[in-house]
């Protein structure tokens, strides 16, 4: 009954859009909960400080966020970057290194190669190479970020519990910040 003050006071609080509404506030809500534990100052920190005194490892980093990925290039020695938001960039390419165009899908492609050829010591990534990325000789993974998703987990481990036919007795390590 609109007439009645205490079903307008029902109808003002428990209106269907104002109930969109508080859905809205609450899911930015959890998004920016979810960006500060993605991309938390001490957990990149620390990661970057442990690939820094194991410089020996061949590893693989995975994080929720592009901008924390580019942050271990930056950081890190020998360590390329796969994720989707790749920029292109220009720079000398081919056998007589003319400056050319390079884009995402062949700086994924580069990625992947050094870090299978042994050019590149790590690879950071988000979510792309979770499943089907092989590296034998990856012998560390590295989690900052991840999911509540046990599948995802267990994918994750997967890229670096390979068994390594020229190392049968290596020791991987999985480490979660």
């Amino acid at each position: 009954d609109s007439t009645n003050p205490v079903h307008q006071e029902i109808a003002k609080e428990w209106n269907p859009n104002v109930i969109i509404g508080y859905a809205r506030n609450l899911m930015k809500a959890i998004k920016a909960r979810k960006d500060i534990v993605y991309n938390a100052k001490s957990k990149v920190d620390g990661a970057i400080a442990f690939l820094h005194k194991y410089p020996h490892l061949r590893s693989i980093i995975f994080n929720q966020s592009t901008k924390v990925a580019d942050k271990f290039h930056d950081a890190v020695p020998k360590c390329v970057v796969y994720h989707s938001q790749l920029p292109t960039i220009e720079m000398s390419y081919g056998k007589q290194g003319k400056i050319q165009k390079i884009g995402k899908a062949r700086r994924k492609k580069m990625a992947a190669e050094a870090i299978i050829s042994g050019a590149a010591q790590h690879i950071a990534t988000v979510s792309s190479l979770d499943r089907g990325f092989d590296v034998p000789s990856i012998n560390c993974a590295i989690t900052t970020a991840g999911t509540q998703n046990p599948t995802q987990y267990d994918q994750r481990n997967s890229r670096a519990t390979r068994l390594n036919l020229d190392n049968p007795n290596e020791i991987v390590l999985i480490v979660n910040f």
